[in-house]
């Protein structure tokens, strides 16, 4: 059982990053808020100012237009919050 579980775990996180994609620091550059989906008419689970920073763990596959920004959402955390964010609202800094 254990084995299944292990290799079960495995093949989600490699399916999650199979893409090249890296977690990062983000800055948000206008108020927005962390949804629970990736959409701005789900749940609002906090609000972010200018300037917080969070890091972003997990990158949408589809582009998608908001506010006449085209871009993808991010899978964030934030002070113990957990969720999504547009992209067009969040400045990128990679780790190292």
């Amino acid at each position: 059982m254990q084995k299944i579980l292990i290799i079960c775990c495995f093949t989600l996180v490699s399916g999650i990053f199979a893409d090249g994609f890296k977690p990062f620091t983000a800055e948000i550059t206008s108020p927005t808020y962390i949804y629970s989906k990736m959409s701005m008419s789900s749940a609002k689970k906090k609000s972010l100012k200018v300037g917080d920073k969070l890091l972003a763990i997990e990158k949408s596959k589809q582009v998608v237009e908001i506010d006449d920004m085209q871009d993808n959402w991010y899978r964030v955390s934030f002070k113990g919050t957990r969720g999504w964010v547009f992209g067009g609202f969040i400045k990128f800094h990679r780790l190292n």
